[in-house]
């Protein structure tokens, strides 16, 4: 299967569902939820077909969604 072919099916079943997803959009999602399970960073760069680890390093970043949380847990 092609990258296209993937990206093509992708597009006819998020239309379906009325989201609006990308290839890139699920990718990082995938890292960045095996590094958040606690995989560790070499795995995943190795499973991203990443080169140089630093390109992973990106995931480990919080998202806004985490950051939020993080705050909010103050205020409970």
């Amino acid at each position: 299967m092609t990258r296209s072919g993937v990206f093509r099916i992708i597009k006819k079943y998020a239309k379906l569902a009325g989201v609006e997803v990308h290839p890139h959009i699920l990718r990082h999602q995938f890292c960045h939820d095996l590094l958040t399970l606690g995989e560790s960073i070499s795995t995943v760069a190795e499973l991203a077909g990443h080169s140089d680890i630093n390109t992973t390093y990106r995931y480990t970043l919080a998202t806004e969604k985490e950051k939020r949380e993080a705050v909010e847990k103050l205020t409970k």
